[in-house]
């Protein structure tokens, strides 16, 4: 149980936007999830900073429960400024 942390958030959006593009067929599992930066801050309704501090602070604390390779559950692109969520395994419920 990792509890209810406001980092959670990003994460849920990307998870979200992942889950959406692999209900589409025709979407090749590579493409599945990309977001661009400006539209994440845009849908969280926070600025960049504020983005790179909850990915920061995600991947803290699933380092310190233990979850391998932490630094993955974010993947970006650089060069064009997406991110998604680091798996395509995903499993979410409403609480």
């Amino acid at each position: 149980d990792l509890g209810a942390r406001a980092h959670h958030q990003c994460l849920l959006q990307l998870a979200r936007s992942r889950r959406a593009d692999a209900a589409r067929p025709e979407l090749a599992e590579t493409s599945h999830g990309w977001v661009y930066q400006d539209d994440l801050v845009r849908m969280l309704g926070i600025d960049e900073g504020r983005l790179n501090v909850d990915i920061y602070r995600a991947r803290k604390q699933f380092a310190k429960v233990g979850i391998p390779n932490p630094a993955a559950i974010v993947e970006r692109r650089p060069d064009t400024r997406q991110l998604r969520i680091g798996s395509g395994r995903l499993d979410m419920e409403t609480l």
